[in-house]
């Protein structure tokens, strides 16, 4: 089984510390790399120049935990190439001046393409005389961040506010919900000269109105929504999604339906990137929907004057604003290339990229500086967001906290997940192996409180089923009546890493911390009698639609990312904070999700079990789920007489059904 002690020896980690070049030309050094990384003949140049030295950096890391995508052996990174700017500004001012006079020479049938020979030489001879070449890996590790350092030393960001629309407890003082919807018209009412916008899924019309100010000012240009999401509103006859977008093209917005490989599934804006104190970014784990940040949720709009509901609640999402010019600039650079008419990437043809690392300001009290951390899919990472970032993150704070316990410092061993979607077995390996380093090195027990939405927690895909020990699988089974049916049952896995390692009864109490959400989510129907004598029937559905887990003091927040092995071939964007301020309000907002939940996952797959056995239909299995969330037996993880006539284990349930082999 693979230790977290022995893959720490990989020191070039996506956050590495290095000792970072100074620049106040960031806008420049991005705007050069946009035009470098997407033409084929600068690409060829650069591989010419640093092929040796990016063949060698490939194969070190070949058959590890750290290996390089294919494309990395001959193609500099984006963020490789930002750092050679950096470190030789006259460089890229003299690339930037090639790229002017020369034009993009067309391609045909994958025919490799050439800068004119004057140029590759002249060029050419700057990057010897530095010996940039010969010292590629110390001066741009694929796995060190490029880290943006203003020539005075001034923080790349003054502070990152933290919103969530569900009440929480900070220090023991009460938070109310944010209005994430007011968050984001503020976003767009308060000194916008500039700003960009892509967005899975839009439909929340206040918010269109006001971005159409911004469009006709001439501020906001270019807004991208996800190209299915657009055709389906149409073929639906979605009206608000269809007026959205009628909005804002009649403002001379242009509305951008982006074709992604996979899904366009960022939630991100920037605005006033060339106006220092004026700079942010909205960065978002909700979509820009009546669902997704609405306090009434699918109430729809022109009814809101007229009813009122229980179930009028918004996905519980979470957005940070982040105040600062550096920030803003990743952003528009990320946007810009998959937006703007003259890149329009999509899939592959996006460069290969690692990460962006931005300093804010000291802390008074403790005198820390948080470090923020952006990153963007598909191919940003290093192509394994999940591994090289995620999984890092996961590795480098349990040794740092391993340390401190050693050293006798007190250490609250416990990572904290909240995940819409969590399938990436990437992430599963990786939380696995925290937990096995922590008990085996110090004998204490990481405890992971993981909370997902209900049905896609109990799919047989599901990350959070894996770290349980359960899975989900069909089998036939033979009714009293004579009957064959086939159905869902969940089935304990025997062989579970962590099983194995805690001993049944010590895994059974670690897995309760494993939850899925509580009641308040699911779909829900409502009738209603309008003012004109109509009914009209409303279905509510509720998300727990977070993308959120916290380590230590490190948070990965205002994120777009499933843990999906496969989302990572989408667009997303990935925030990351080494900041105990920001790590408070995740486990805040976590904790919150976790008291409001009393059924853990295991729990839940036995109710499901007993659900299937007893042949009910999904109403039954609603109406017991809530009088099972009201017992207090529920709480303290056992099954009431009230609503099963005995609980049973997962082997004596499948025995009493006597199962037919597929």
């Amino acid at each position: 089984m693979r230790l977290l002690a022995l893959v720490f020896v990989f020191s070039h980690l996506l956050w590495a510390n290095e000792i970072p070049i100074r620049s106040d030309n960031y806008a420049k050094i991005f705007a050069v790399t946009r035009r470098a990384s997407t033409r084929e003949d600068v690409k060829s140049f650069f591989s010419e120049i640093f092929s040796q030295d990016l063949e060698k950096i490939y194969l070190k890391y070949k058959g590890t935990e750290n290996e390089l995508p294919r494309e990395a052996r001959h193609i500099l990174s984006s963020t490789q190439m930002m750092k050679l700017f950096q470190v030789y500004p006259e460089f890229m001012d003299e690339l930037f001046t090639c790229m002017r006079k020369v034009p993009v020479p067309p391609t045909t049938n994958g025919e490799v393409v050439s800068l004119p020979k004057e140029w590759k030489e002249k060029l050419a001879k700057m990057i010897d005389k530095s010996e940039f070449a010969h010292n590629l890996e110390k001066y741009a590790n694929p796995f060190t961040p490029l880290e943006m350092v203003s020539l005075s030393g001034e923080p790349g960001y003054r502070e990152i506010l933290f919103y969530a629309n569900i009440e929480r407890y900070l220090d023991g003082k009460k938070i109310p919900a944010d209005d994430l919807m007011q968050v984001m018209l503020d976003f767009f009412s308060r000194e916008v000269k500039q700003a960009i916008v892509n967005v899975y899924d839009q439909d929340l019309v206040p918010l269109a109105q006001k971005m159409a100010r911004r469009c006709r000012e001439g501020s906001l240009k270019y807004v991208g929504i996800d190209k299915g999401v657009a055709q389906h509103a149409r073929e639906t006859n979605k009206q608000t999604t269809l007026e959205y977008i009628r909005i804002l093209k009649e403002a001379g917005c242009i509305v951008v339906e982006v074709d992604a490989v996979n899904l366009n599934h960022q939630k991100l804006a920037a605005k006033n990137w060339d106006f220092p104190l004026l700079a942010k970014v909205a960065a978002s784990s909700a979509n820009y929907t009546f669902s997704g940040m609405s306090p009434l949720g699918d109430l729809p709009w022109d009814l809101r004057k007229q009813i009122m509901s229980k179930f009028a609640k918004a996905n519980v999402n979470q957005i940070s604003i982040i105040h600062g010019q550096y920030p803003a600039h990743v952003v528009y650079h990320i946007l810009s290339l998959g937006l703007k008419e003259k890149y329009s990437l999509r899939g592959s043809q996006f460069p290969l990229s690692g990460a962006f690392k931005i300093y804010g300001p000291k802390d008074k009290v403790t005198g820390e500086t948080p470090e923020l951390y952006m990153l963007s899919t598909p191919k940003g990472g290093m192509k394994n967001i999940l591994r090289n970032f995620y999984g890092e993150a996961i590795r480098r704070n349990i040794q740092d906290m391993i340390a401190r316990f050693k050293a006798g410092k007190k250490v609250n061993f416990r990572l904290g997940i909240a995940m819409f979607a969590f399938s990436s077995d990437t992430l599963v390996e990786e939380i696995r192996n925290a937990v096995i380093e922590v008990y085996q090195q110090t004998g204490k027990t990481l405890k992971v409180v993981g909370i997902g939405d209900r049905p896609f927690a109990m799919r047989e895909w599901s990350g959070f089923g894996k770290l349980s020990g359960i899975h989900r699988t069909k089998v036939k089974i033979q009714r009293p009546t004579g009957e064959i049916e086939e159905i869902n049952v969940y089935l304990e896995d025997k062989e579970n890493p962590l099983r194995i390692l805690f001993g049944e009864e010590k895994f059974q109490e670690w897995r309760k911390s494993i939850k899925v959400s509580s009641s308040d989510f699911g779909t829900f129907h409502e009738t209603f009698k309008l003012d004109d004598g109509r009914e009209v029937t409303i279905e509510f559905t509720r998300k727990l639609h977070l993308k959120s887990m916290v380590i230590d003091d490190f948070t990965i927040h205002g994120s777009s990312l499933n843990a999906s092995d496969g989302g990572i071939q989408s667009r997303e964007q990935i925030l990351g904070s080494k900041d105990s301020n920001i790590a408070k309000q995740m486990w805040a907002l976590i904790e919150a999700l976790n008291t409001k939940s009393h059924m853990s996952l295991s729990r839940q797959a036995t109710l499901r079990n007993n659900w299937a056995m007893k042949g009910l239909t999904p109403a039954q299995r609603l109406k017991i789920r809530k009088r099972a969330q009201m017992q207090t037996d529920i709480e303290k993880g056992r099954c009431n007489h009230l609503f099963l006539e005995k609980e049973m284990s997962l082997t004596e349930y499948l025995d009493s059904l006597n199962p037919v082999k597929i």
